[in-house]
């Protein structure tokens, strides 16, 4: 398997990337319960990356998250 890091890249792009690989991945999302700031639930960001016992990419991605509001 490629040795790629997709870690703090868009989302969207890494899923690109990898479909044309013809790699398998799963996408985990994690969501902030941190109420201070505002996330942008269209600008999803790879945040962590696995490889699973059956070959399985598993990526876990967040939304953006904007400036915190007042």
């Amino acid at each position: 398997m490629n040795e790629n890091t997709y870690v703090a890249r868009p989302l969207k792009t890494v899923e690109t990337e990898l479909s044309a690989q013809s790699i398998k991945y799963k996408v985990i999302t994690a969501i902030s319960t941190n109420t201070r700031f505002v996330t942008d639930d269209q600008c999803w960001y790879v945040i962590r990356q696995q490889l699973a016992s059956d070959g399985t990419l598993l990526l876990t991605a967040a939304a953006k998250m904007g400036k915190e509001v007042s």
